[in-house]
């Protein structure tokens, strides 16, 4: 991961591997890419980094 992607940082949010994979293939060039399969996860990332932006998959399940 190169500087400029290291300070671009883009959180996503899916309970899919499969997106959360897809995502990274996406965006992992030009982004720092982090990403967690639930809310929960999300929110101890976010106790750790400040990203730029949170994609966030909206039909999740609650646990």
């Amino acid at each position: 991961m190169n500087t400029e992607a290291a300070n671009n940082k883009i959180l996503l949010v899916d309970d899919n591997p499969s997106s959360l994979r897809a995502g990274i293939n996406v965006l992992s060039g030009k982004y720092g890419v982090y990403t967690a399969p639930s809310a929960a996860k999300m929110f101890a990332l976010l106790e750790d980094i400040r990203p730029a932006l949170i994609l966030l998959d909206i039909e999740m399940p609650k646990t």
